[in-house]
């Protein structure tokens, strides 16, 4: 259950859980989905990077627990930390704290060059846990043990037929946050690790609005669970395989 707030805050934990609501999965993914894909229209975005509708990435979240593969977690974790690929398969043990649920990405991995505080939802600790045991230095290795192709990810959305990309997914979590919920704009920006680009708003923003954004990911988190799929559990270390 996502934390409460108070204020504003409350109700936007509430609007999240509340609103748009993901519509029944059709057929399509495994028997599960049905998508139309559409592409980024992010300003930001330097190229059109073809994003899933926010509507569709919980059925497809239940698709990926059927995947036994390290890529099926990190593409999951890359999901719900809304985070960049190398961020994710650049990530090392040495920047989590597990008991804090807090992922501290360095200055010299982010594309702002700024260091980057990420909240993890308790969904999201529970992959680490899993993805832990493998002993290794990053959190998603390869299946021999280095680290993971930039491509792994891509892969296997070729492989479950999602003609998507992986940054789509950055996309969809900023409609979500934008249409779903009560939660200002800067707090989405913040959790994408957005600059912000109005220069006098950027001198006077001193902090990382971190307590806003934990709640805006477990509240993200909770909304990409909404479907119930068999077999949800994570896939058990040994049988995951790196793809």
């Amino acid at each position: 259950v996502p934390p409460t707030g108070s204020g504003n805050d409350q109700d936007a934990s509430l609007a999240a859980r509340l609103r748009c609501a993901p519509p029944p999965a059709q057929a399509g993914i495994g028997g599960d989905l049905q998508l139309t894909m559409q592409p980024d229209q992010s300003s930001r975005a330097a190229h059109h990077h073809k994003a899933m509708p926010y509507e569709a990435i919980p059925a497809f979240v239940g698709a990926l627990h059927k995947r036994e593969a390290v890529a099926a977690l990190a593409l999951e974790f890359t999901i719900l930390t809304a985070a960049r690929t190398g961020e994710v398969i650049g990530a090392k043990w040495s920047e989590v704290d597990l008991d804090k649920a807090v992922w501290t990405v360095p200055a010299g991995r982010m594309k702002a060059g700024k260091e980057h505080r990420v909240p993890l939802s308790p969904r999201a600790v529970e992959i680490l846990k899993v993805t832990r045991d493998l002993r290794k230095e990053w959190l998603f290795p390869a299946i021999k043990g280095g680290q993971m192709s930039g491509m792994a990810m891509t892969m296997l959305l070729r492989r479950m037929k999602v003609d998507v990309t992986v940054h789509g997914f950055r996309s969809g979590f900023r409609d979500w946050s934008a249409e779903c919920t009560g939660y200002a704009h800067e707090v989405a920006e913040m959790a994408l690790a957005h600059t912000i680009e109005n220069k006098v708003e950027r001198a006077y923003r001193r902090g990382d609005l971190f307590d806003k954004r934990r709640r805006l990911m477990d509240d993200w988190a909770t909304y990409c669970a909404t479907i119930p799929t068999a077999g949800a559990n994570v896939t058990p270390i040994r049988k995951a395989e790196a793809g």
